[in-house]
């Protein structure tokens, strides 16, 4: 996930617990909400089958098809909640805290120049006033985990030689 808060300084004193950093949580918040919502529908619809089986107008498959979705929207709210969960980091033991290290993962690079500019960028986009409007990020191709729309390299030509197709396609599964 996207980084939107480091929540403490370096030397600082952290309690067992206490948030270290924050991940941006919309689209887990909104999948929570979702699950929920479907909960309740579930519940809703489970006890009408129940109350229905009870009185001989539904087949048991029926209530058993009811019963079964019902567990299945429970189980979709602890997935949402534990993704949720996931977008904290915390600290694990108190005491004082120490260097802050950001990785952007693991890269095979020929130098550490296009790594250092990658977090560089993703640290000053944090800062106030960084991208001039503050709703930017929340509308970045990569905000819900997926790019906006396929993505074509360019250019179609490379010290005179054409690039192939399969790289300006934008199919990205071939």
């Amino acid at each position: 996930g996207r980084v939107v808060e480091i929540a403490f300084q370096e030397g600082q004193r952290v309690t067992r617990g206490q948030v270290l950093v924050r991940l941006d949580d919309s689209v887990q918040k909104a999948d929570l909400e979702r699950a929920r919502a479907n909960l309740t529908l579930s519940k809703s619809k489970y006890e009408r089958a129940r109350d229905l089986r009870a009185q001989g107008f539904i087949s048991s498959q029926a209530k058993d098809e009811a019963e079964n979705n019902l567990k299945v929207a429970q189980a979709d709210v602890e997935l949402a909640a534990a993704r949720l969960a996931k977008t904290e980091v915390k600290a694990s033991f108190g005491g004082i805290i120490g260097l802050r290290s950001v990785s952007i993962g693991d890269y095979v690079l020929s130098g550490g120049e296009a790594a250092a500019m990658a977090i560089v960028d993703a640290v000053v986009r944090l800062l106030p006033g960084a991208l001039g409007d503050p709703d930017s990020p929340k509308d970045e191709s990569f905000s819900d985990g997926q790019l906006e729309y396929p993505q074509y390299t360019r250019p179609r030509e490379f010290r005179g030689m054409p690039v192939p197709d399969v790289l300006v396609g934008g199919n990205h599964a071939e």
